[in-house]
């Protein structure tokens, strides 16, 4: 049966909250950092670390290079860095801005770990939509499961993509396999 913990890291002056899903009979741990944007900061096998996570960037407010950050409400990049919508247009970076924003833990149970991000004033800013997404992680032996479900809370058609983007630790190319 699963555990899960809590945890706290600090860098750089800043503390963040960590919960960790632990499977103690395949001897894996999956890590999610709630404050920083919602994501995977960790996945290990025997101790051994699959996630790779750069310091000091984890502590820095730049959009994340490492662990495995939720894109939403877009994947790649927006014509010109922006979107329209009615006729009016809103700035996005590349990948949309829930890698951004700190995701609050929704529950915490045998289901694993559900964060939830809602729209707020300053997302209507970037994205003029009511949305809630929900971010489910969970650890089955050595396999990590996220699940993504996107509410519109509003009245209008919603459009958005949504996607992941890992990074991965790897000595050397030759030792990575696709499956």
């Amino acid at each position: 049966m699963n555990q899960i913990t809590t945890r706290y890291i600090t860098e750089n002056g800043a503390c963040y909250e960590q919960y960790v899903i632990t499977d103690p009979e395949a001897k894996t741990a999956l890590t999610i950092t709630p404050e920083r944007g919602g994501m995977i900061t960790g996945f290990t096998l025997d101790g051994d670390e699959y996630i790779w996570t750069r310091r000091p960037n984890f502590s820095e407010c730049n959009r994340p290079r490492f662990g495995i950050p939720v894109l939403f409400p877009n994947c790649g990049k927006p014509d010109n860095g922006v979107h329209i919508f009615n006729g009016q247009a809103y700035p996005m970076e590349i990948h949309g801005m829930a890698d951004l924003c700190p995701w609050e833990v929704e529950s915490v149970g045998p289901d694993g770990v559900t964060l939830i991000l809602e729209s707020s004033p300053l997302t209507k800013f970037l994205y003029p939509f009511d949305f809630t997404v929900l971010m489910n992680y969970n650890l089955q032996g050595n396999t990590a499961s996220l699940s993504m479900t996107v509410i519109n809370e509003g009245d209008v058609p919603m459009p958005f993509s949504f996607g992941y983007h890992p990074y991965f630790v790897a000595s050397a190319l030759e030792n990575v396999d696709f499956d």
